[in-house]
């Protein structure tokens, strides 16, 4: 049995989250969640991880598990506290930040919305309002104009539809709202204000690479042979993953947005950025769709099914777009660090397959570099190649991490890996 050779350049890298892993976050919607008992296991982001002290640790984290690449997100509401107010100092801790990943031969990837925003521009109505989305280029202008083209990727937003979702539909994420036709409004600006962003990032540097990173999973119908959850799961299929997408390159506003009516963009996707967890077993419902996550198969800690092979069926569905895909982010919830291993040996055996079909896949980023605060779900769920020991920020490299990281130093999936998922 050969080894599995990945293509000399191929990014290895890990990614995070400001709001995940900073702490400090305080004027932020997130934080306000939080100290209204939102929490279900009670835990705070603040101190978390402490990363915003600690950007040499973290880039040492990196440089251990031998990466090349490093995905993380600026925090808009540290950076503009106030509306009338930039910190310089925090736009230089960032740009050190990057500084130190560039000596260090590791390619910043930098998010610059991944769901917290600043207090203020929520009070606002956040992306409800069309006429806010100026404040969010100007500060993404502000970050520009400080880090020039020392980076080379950007991510505009982080899964829109999951924010979409969880934000304005199931009312679980700041600002709580279940309001479908705000859901949809929301869409329509976040469609708005990619389109205007990448058109500044290509104005300050032109050779950035530019995308979203697009939450995907594998939609399999409840019951097989039933007509009503095949046509739903279809349109679950285009609503969450493709819409997005569709409507930028199409220029237009595709249902659920709209009723593809024309648009007025002129942006694009250099790469489309994927995020890959789990399945979804679709069922139709009263004209509506449920998720079925009761089904008596193996599930990672945060409840989702142990899917890691389904990466090639969204690969596959995401070759029509022909531009390179980069997995922005893939990884379990595994705080014992029982199965993470075959999840990432699989995941990779999977991705190689595909490139060897002759999808384009350029990247793969690990969620997560280290454990962090997960959301409404706290603390408790651990998707770090480092256990995070918040008691003393002390971090221990997981055997997972170990494997992932001699996976990376070989840019290979060696015989040993192979024979182990045979």
């Amino acid at each position: 049995m050969k080894d599995y050779v990945f293509p000399q350049g191929f990014m290895w890298g890990a990614a995070t989250a400001s709001h995940q892993i900073e702490g400090h976050n305080f004027n932020s919607d997130w934080y306000a969640w939080e100290l209204k008992g939102k929490i279900k296991d009670e835990s705070s982001s603040h101190p978390g991880c402490n990363s915003e002290q600690n950007f040499s640790r973290d880039i040492d984290l990196v440089k251990n598990l031998n990466l090349n690449s490093y995905r993380f997100s600026i925090e808009w509401a540290k950076i503009q506290p106030s509306e009338d107010k930039f910190d310089e100092d925090v736009l230089n801790n960032y740009l050190s930040l990057i500084k130190g990943l560039v000596k260090n031969n590791i390619d910043p990837m930098v998010t610059l919305f991944h769901f917290s925003l600043p207090s203020w521009f929520a009070q606002k109505g956040g992306f409800e309002k069309e006429e806010n989305i100026k404040y969010f280029l100007d500060f993404i202008e502000k970050f520009l104009q400080i880090v020039g083209d020392l980076v080379q990727f950007y991510i505009v937003i982080n899964e829109p539809m999951v924010y979409v979702y969880q934000s304005y539909i199931t009312g679980e994420w700041p600002p709580g709202e279940k309001n479908m036709e705000k859901s949809m409004i929301v869409a329509r600006n976040l469609l708005r204000a990619y389109d205007k962003a990448y058109n500044i990032i290509k104005t300050y540097n032109n050779g950035a690479k530019v995308s979203i990173a697009k939450h995907t999973a594998v939609y399999i119908p409840n019951r097989k042979l039933s007509i009503f959850d095949n046509f739903t799961k279809k349109k679950v299929e285009k609503y969450f993953d493709h819409a997005f997408i569709d409507s930028i390159i199409n220029n237009r506003y595709e249902k659920p947005f709209g009723k593809n009516e024309q648009a007025d963009f002129s942006s694009d996707f250099d790469f489309i950025g994927i995020n890959y967890y789990t399945k979804r077993y679709i069922s139709y419902s009263k004209g509506n769709y449920i998720f079925n996550d009761e089904k008596n198969e193996q599930k990672t800690d945060i409840g989702w099914y142990f899917y890691p092979e389904g990466i090639y069926d969204v690969l596959k569905r995401f070759k029509k777009y022909d531009r390179p895909i980069i997995i922005t982010e893939n990884g379990i919830a595994d705080k014992e660090d029982r199965t993470r291993n075959l999840y990432i040996i699989k995941t990779i055996n999977k991705i190689y397959e595909a490139m060897k079909d002759g999808i384009n896949v350029a990247g793969y980023m690990h969620w997560s570099l280290m454990d962090n605060f997960e959301w409404v779900e706290g603390q408790k769920m651990c998707f770090g190649l480092y256990e995070t020991h918040y008691s003393n920020l002390c971090f221990t490299l997981r055997s997972s991490g170990n494997v992932y990281s001699r996976i990376v130093y070989d840019n290979a999936l060696n015989e040993r890996f192979l024979t182990f998922i045979k």
